[in-house]
């Protein structure tokens, strides 16, 4: 069985997730430890799972098949889970086959299944084979490879050329000093040593034979005839999760399971620290016997007051299928209703209206309606002089809204309302990342679902606004979760 270490503030809802699959904790902070009432284990780990930068999701990383079954629990529970796999393996090794020279010192390099961009000192030719190491992934095709190789262990990194060093997350000073001064005696010339977190609990035996034991792969590495392309050695493989608002939610019934935790708790806390204050604060009336609901309405009355007003700036935070973010022209908020806001998008530069096949011109502007938790964002667009050139029905995860920026994740399939004329764009893309596994199968049928409905209620006349408005009071609206 895999071991799991966990930290961030998805870390409670998704370790009672994975202890329901039998998953073995380990690491644990004491917090954790305390709510599950488990013991202190710190063996070292097979998949590290932590918040990423954005707070909108995890980040799961280690071997590869631990991380796929992690993967695997986790989209089993949260259906609405966007899944970006980073490619090849970080630290992996590959014999690899130069295909040219794309800059001054920089050479494309196919790897089989991928190709990467190596840097190098050294001129290389054409049909020359090298041996590389993948120093960073990327989530298309195209990596950035180096020469100067990286084995990773349980507890140390080899790298050559490299330094000494130790994770920040090894706070204990005399364990750092008795670390360091072990490097300096284990560590080959010509190469540098990292200690990873788990070495903080190794002890000196386990520490001693797995450097051994991986200076033995560097000879064995070393010495390979560069013939042929092939994978040599195995990285870590790397996975980023979007939680959209579904997901939240749910890990916020997963942790009330184990602790008062107030509904909306996770999108809360994924404002940032300054406002997740105010679930600390909430969460301790729950346990003083107030009312769950009625406290979590009340925190999320207080929320809506940090929203823009009318006359404020809305930004758009439009997350593509593929990983990318892509920030749209920000609008004014010409009305708001609730959650519901009606804002002014001018364009500066011309171009063409995507889906709509028509030229855009300085000064178009667009009347743009964004709902919290709707899946549908509406973008009217108009000439300067008010006339309309067209509509577009943005199908997307049901929106959140933090401060003044709006948030969702496009689901590439769009409705365009042109001349009276109904027409669906791009659902090829959205066939594309089921393919690829960004999407669940369950995701991918209620986008089809969602599809069909926007476009019955634009038939019946609904738009706009009011479309909107229809589909979030419908009791059919059942978003995957």
């Amino acid at each position: 069985m895999y071991r799991f270490k966990i930290r961030g503030i998805y870390s409670t809802a998704l370790a009672q997730l994975l202890l329901k699959e039998n998953y073995k904790p380990t690491q644990l902070s004491d917090i954790l430890r305390a709510r599950f009432k488990l013991k202190g284990n710190n063996e070292p780990y097979d998949v590290i799972i932590i918040d990423k930068r954005d707070l909108q999701g995890v980040r799961v990383q280690g071997i590869k098949e631990a991380v796929e079954k992690v993967v695997n629990i986790i989209r089993k529970y949260f259906k609405s889970a966007i899944v970006w796999y980073y490619r090849p393996q970080l630290y992996s090794i590959y014999v690899g086959e130069v295909l040219k020279e794309v800059e001054q010192g920089e050479y494309l390099v196919n790897l089989g299944d991928y190709k990467g961009i190596l840097a190098t000192s050294r001129t290389l030719n054409e049909g020359e084979k090298v041996l590389v190491s993948v120093k960073s992934v990327t989530l298309d095709d195209i990596c950035k490879l180096t020469e100067n190789i990286t084995i990773v262990g349980r507890y140390a990194r080899l790298i050559k050329n490299g330094k000494i060093s130790i994770s920040n997350h090894i706070k204990n000073y005399e364990k750092r000093f008795e670390l360091l001064s072990l490097a300096y005696t284990l560590c080959p010339k010509g190469w540098g040593l990292r200690w990873r977190s788990s070495a903080e609990y190794a002890s000196l035996n386990d520490l001693i034979e797995e450097v051994e034991k991986l200076k033995k792969e560097i000879e064995e590495i070393e010495n390979i005839k560069l013939k042929e392309i092939k994978l040599v050695r195995e990285g870590e493989q790397l996975v980023e999760i979007e939680f959209p608002s579904p997901c939240k939610k749910i890990a916020d019934e997963l942790r009330n399971e184990v602790i008062s935790t107030i509904k909306g708790h996770h999108y809360i806390r994924a404002w940032g620290k300054d406002v997740a204050l105010l679930v600390d604060y909430a969460e301790l009336l729950i346990d003083n016997g107030l009312d769950r609901d009625k406290i979590s309405y009340l925190t999320r009355q207080f929320l809506s007051k940090l929203k823009p007003k009318e006359g404020e700036v809305l930004r758009i935070e439009h997350v593509k299928l593929d990983g990318r973010v892509a920030y749209l022209t920000p609008g004014k908020v010409m009305k708001r209703e609730n959650e519901l806001f009606i804002i002014k998008r001018i364009f500066k530069s011309s171009g063409i209206y995507d889906g709509l096949d028509v030229e855009r011109m300085p000064n178009d502007y667009s009347e743009t309606i964004i709902a919290e938790e709707s899946p549908v964002i509406v973008h009217r667009y108009h000439r300067d002089d008010g006339t309309l050139i067209g509509e577009y029905y943005n199908l997307n995860t049901p929106v959140e809204i933090y401060g003044n920026t709006a948030r969702y994740v496009d689901l590439a399939v769009d409705i365009v309302m042109k001349e009276d004329e109904i027409l669906l764009r791009d659902e090829k893309e959205l066939n594309k990342a089921l393919e690829k596994g960004i999407i669940s199968r369950e995701m991918y049928e209620e986008t089809l679902i969602l599809v069909k409905r926007v476009k019955e209620l634009l038939e019946s006349g609904y738009n706009g606004h009011y479309l909107i408005k229809e589909l979030l009071s419908r009791s059919d609206y059942n978003w995957s979760t």
